[in-house]
């Protein structure tokens, strides 16, 4: 009966890797960001070649996701590998909620962008990562090469990395806290803390259609709205948000407009649950009770992130990871 307890509590307090693995993956990510940043400010700058954006995106993001990939799942099949990263088909009934979705996003972005300041650094032009220049209002090159390297391979790649690997790794150690952190890490890798509450809003909006639809391809479309609409429309409203001298109207207009978007991607969303629910009860009632519903309240989020934290290698990745960040914002300001 001891030996039973002692093994109990031994697995209890087994540290979970996943959040290790998310972590070290972010410090290498961000590692290669500084020492690129540090050559581009100090050393020569990059220029704007044409294929420099989508290279970038490639070895930063996804060679790194690669690795993690390799490491944790490499005896799984092809198959089986696609399922946790959560690419499978996306059903047709979820095509008003993705519009919704997308419409919420754009307006919610356009709110906090507003609200934080993080409007005014749109209309300085493109960047990568918000650190590295890609043109100053320059629209000399064409507008599907800059849809394609600023808007859908990002999302594509961002939605793979961020949701599809940290966050399928992270959903092993508990589906709260796997949301809080890769929310965390993805709006961290935006670099500019102005943005910060954009990045993050965008990016529970991002797991919540995933998770909604149970389906990456999702959350890949809903990004890429939000992508072409900051990279189209965002500058020229936000070069009128800072010139016009009434922005009232314009102001109460995106208000009523993220309020009617909210109303419709919510209800859509409550309508998409329901019906699972209902199926999911139909199931149980031909089977067994339905289990009791679990409290999901912010002290059981902290009380997960706690337990992540509390592996000491996962604590000092974490410092490392925001000391990266921190360097990177600072020499991005410079």
């Amino acid at each position: 009966m001891n030996n039973q307890v002692k093994n109990i509590k031994n697995e209890s307090a087994e540290p979970r890797y996943e959040p290790l693995l998310c972590l070290l993956l972010s410090a290498v990510s961000m590692t290669v960001i500084l020492i690129a940043l540090i050559i581009d400010k100090f050393i020569f700058p990059f220029g704007n070649e044409p294929l420099s954006p989508i290279i970038a995106q490639a070895l930063i993001l996804l060679v790194p996701a690669y690795i993690l990939i390799t490491l944790s799942w490499g005896r799984e099949s092809r198959e089986k590998k696609l399922l946790l990263m959560g690419i499978k088909p996306l059903r047709a009934e979820y095509i008003f909620l993705l519009v919704f979705t997308a419409f919420f996003a754009i307006c919610t972005s356009l709110l906090f962008n507003m609200l934080f300041g993080g409007t005014y650094a749109a209309a300085k032009g493109f960047t990568l990562f918000g650190i590295f220049n890609a043109g100053e209002n320059d629209f000399s090159v064409s507008s599907p090469y800059l849809a394609l390297a600023y808007a859908i391979i990002p999302a594509i790649i961002e939605e793979i990395v961020f949701r599809g690997v940290i966050f399928g790794h992270l959903k092993s150690s508990g589906l709260r806290a796997a949301i809080a952190l890769s929310t965390l890490i993805s709006a961290l890798f935006f670099f500019s803390p102005a943005q910060l509450p954009d990045a993050i809003i965008c990016s529970l909006i991002f797991i919540f259609v995933y998770l909604t639809t149970d389906s990456l391809l999702s959350s890949v479309i809903v990004h890429i709205a939000v992508g072409l609409f900051r990279l189209f429309l965002q500058t020229n409203m936000s070069v009128y948000f800072t010139s016009s001298p009434n922005t009232t109207l314009f102001v109460t207009i995106v208000i009523l407009a993220w309020l009617l978007s909210g109303a419709l991607f919510f209800s859509e969303a409550a309508r998409i649950y329901r019906a699972r629910a209902l199926e999911k009860q139909e199931k149980t009632n031909k089977t067994a009770s339905p289990e009791p519903k679990k409290s999901h309240g912010i002290k059981d989020i902290w009380s997960d992130i706690k337990q992540i934290f509390s592996y000491k290698p996962t604590l000092i990745s974490g410092i490392v990871t925001l000391a990266l960040y921190a360097a990177i914002t600072v020499i991005g300001i410079i």
